[in-house]
């Protein structure tokens, strides 16, 4: 079931938000609440085929939540239907799916399961290429309880995620071999070291994890519970290190997804509260850690209202260009939802701090309140979930949809000229300009600028030349509508004192030189003659 929102966004700008004009949504399915499944909390996993799978968590023959598939046309299929309470399938998935090369599926059920008697504790599950559901493991409680992240797979098979209870009592870090034994690799205490993770596992090229918990750390201002760390944790000596601690305040407080990673090796997530809000309390963060140093930037402030807020679970997407998306559960200039927003798709330019939002759910037909974050495919389409409104069914407000975020519009042309020559300890600036949809990325995609200068993905150059020389390469703009469009440059840096003035003329000074001795030879000259 398919329904085309052909809305191209209006200019709407609060402080630093901005709407685009480069995406139009699309309901690429709703939910009726039935066989079909309702309430789809969790993202998304694509295969090379374009087919998308997830999860809902309610619905489904005995409405414990399916496991789904949406071929490119939109259309479903139901691979599997939990059955809930202690039958060994498990029920009430909240997580993304993940997959391997053959085709098989692997995720969590935060309920169901053997492992607790009649009190259910959850369950890791796979689904393989034919639909054939299997129990990879059921927790008991002491091993971990209420899996809510979805799981990370190494190229051996073997299984890594989080539950946020169990083990002491706080959730524990978790691996699952091939065989289905279980280790517990970290179990939190609930103090400085965090409690309760809500969020799944990433890893770094040396096998290190890194992870939020929503709670645990700082007690100060968060006084029932703590207000979450960032962690890493080594899996092979079980060593955890906390990398930030929110304290609350500006800096965000309750972290409940995922992380991502850079190029650079730098963390970026979200917290659900912490920061600014219209209504008090803080709307929520965006925010960088160097696990390096430790050091937390926040990137961005939710306002609570058009530029959205509360970002829930939800985790981020990273392009090339550093450019970073997401979703908020609340906020964004409908106003429904219960008078506290639907939710927004946004865009942030880490760099600049500018957000732009892509589209505003209205909690009508077009879906409302999305609790997960966005995968996107090879043309630059986004797919993404809402987790309620759509087809209101038998689901309350509504029973959820999963959308398609399509680019659109005019490809890029730059229009600006070639960046000028500069010079050794002197300030420098270029700003890039283009036509076509904004928002518009820029990026260096070959070569290099000059030594000291940096281009922003808004496509300003800044900084300061440290090195003489002539640099060339190409700068690329990118608004996910293609063809990209490029611009070679070609940089003259001149060395302090070359040219005499500060036009770096080249040369200037000695030419002077010369022309004085030349003067003073010619005066010789004529005098020798006199005589």
């Amino acid at each position: 079931m398919r329904l085309l929102i052909a809305l191209i966004l209006s200019a709407t700008t609060v402080g630093v938000a901005e709407s685009s004009d480069a995406f139009t949504y699309e309901v690429f399915y709703a939910f009726a609440g039935g066989a079909d499944g309702g309430v789809p909390a969790a993202g998304l996993v694509s295969d090379s085929a374009g087919n998308l799978y997830g999860t809902t968590e309610f619905r489904g023959t005995s409405d414990w939540g399916v496991v789904f598939k949406l071929d490119a046309n939109g259309n479903e299929s139901v691979l599997h239907s939990f059955t809930g309470g202690a039958e060994a399938d498990g029920s009430t998935p909240r997580a993304a799916l993940i997959l391997d090369s053959d085709g098989n599926l692997y995720g969590t059920a935060l309920q169901g399961g053997t492992g607790c008697g009649g009190f259910t504790c959850g369950v890791v599950f796979k689904i393989d290429s034919t639909g054939h559901e299997s129990l990879l493991h059921s927790f008991d409680g002491t091993d971990g309880q209420s899996p809510e992240a979805g799981l990370l797979r190494d190229s051996a098979g073997k299984l890594y995620g989080t539950t946020s209870a169990g083990g002491s009592g706080y959730g524990v870090v978790f691996s699952l071999d091939t065989t289905g034994k279980e280790t517990v690799l970290y179990s939190f205490t609930g103090a400085a070291d965090g409690a309760q993770p809500l969020g799944g596992l990433i890893a770094d090229s040396a096998g290190n994890f890194y992870g939020t918990t929503q709670t645990g750390g700082d007690f100060s201002a968060c006084t029932a519970d703590g207000c979450g760390v960032v962690f890493k944790l080594d899996p092979t000596t079980g060593k955890e290190t906390v990398l930030y601690t929110f304290t609350g305040g500006a800096d965000g407080r309750y972290p409940q997804g995922d992380l991502i990673e850079d190029s650079a090796g730098n963390l970026y997530g979200m917290t659900e509260g912490g920061g600014g809000c219209i209504s008090g309390g803080g709307c929520g963060v965006v925010f960088k850690v160097d696990p390096l140093t430790g050091m937390e930037t926040v990137l961005y402030t939710f306002t609570g209202d058009v530029d959205g807020g509360h970002p829930s679970k939800a985790g981020l997407f990273i392009d090339e260009a550093g450019i970073l998306y997401g979703t908020t559960a609340l906020g964004g200039a409908s106003g429904g939802c219960g008078g506290g927003g639907c939710g927004v798709i946004f865009q942030l330019d880490p760099t600049s701090g500018q957000q732009t939002v892509l589209y505003t759910f209205t909690g009508g037909a077009d879906g409302g309140q999305p609790t997960a974050g966005l995968i996107r495919d090879s043309t630059g389409n986004f797919y993404g979930t809402a987790s309620t409104a759509g087809i209101s069914g038998n689901c309350g407000i509504g029973c959820g949809v999963v959308f398609k975020l399509t680019a659109g519009g005019e490809s890029p042309n730059i229009t600006s000229v070639a960046p000028p020559e500069g010079k050794v300890g002197t300030p420098y600036t270029h700003v890039y300009a283009a036509s076509g949809a904004v928002p518009i990325n820029y990026s260096v995609t070959m070569g290099a600028l000059p030594t000291g200068l940096a281009l922003s993905a808004s496509g300003r150059i800044d900084g300061t030349p440290t090195t003489a020389g002539t640099f060339e390469g190409t700068v690329t703009a990118s608004n996910g509508i293609s063809p990209d469009a490029t611009q070679t440059f070609s940089i003259r840096v001149t060395s302090v004192g070359a040219g005499g003035g500060s036009n770096g003329g080249g040369g200037g000074g000695a030419l002077e030189l010369l022309g004085v001795a030349f003067l003073l030879l010619l005066g010789r000259v004529t005098t020798e003659a006199r005589r």
